[in-house]
């Protein structure tokens, strides 16, 4: 209870680094950083490189107002970024 009244979300989760997550209104899916920030997975092409060809499976779809809670960091545009977040 301590915690929760000083928790300034009230009980909001942060989702884990690593997660894909897209709001249910868009196709755009991103992934939560190491920094705790949306990352733009830029193409088809880039998951895949990225998460093999089950890159689709396992996205979290959320409310539009859950991916406000979290600043925007930098776009997917190749395997190789992923290492960089």
């Amino acid at each position: 209870d301590v915690y929760l009244e000083t928790y300034i979300d009230k009980g909001d989760l942060k989702m884990a680094p690593g997660t894909r997550v897209k709001a249910t209104s868009s196709k755009k899916v991103y992934v939560i950083g190491s920094d705790y920030k949306l990352h733009w997975i830029t193409s088809e092409t880039v998951a895949h490189d990225i998460y093999g060809s089950d890159w689709n499976k396992g996205i979290v779809s959320v409310k539009d107002t859950s991916l406000w809670k979290y600043a925007t960091g930098s776009n997917l545009a190749s395997g190789d970024d992923v290492k960089s977040i």
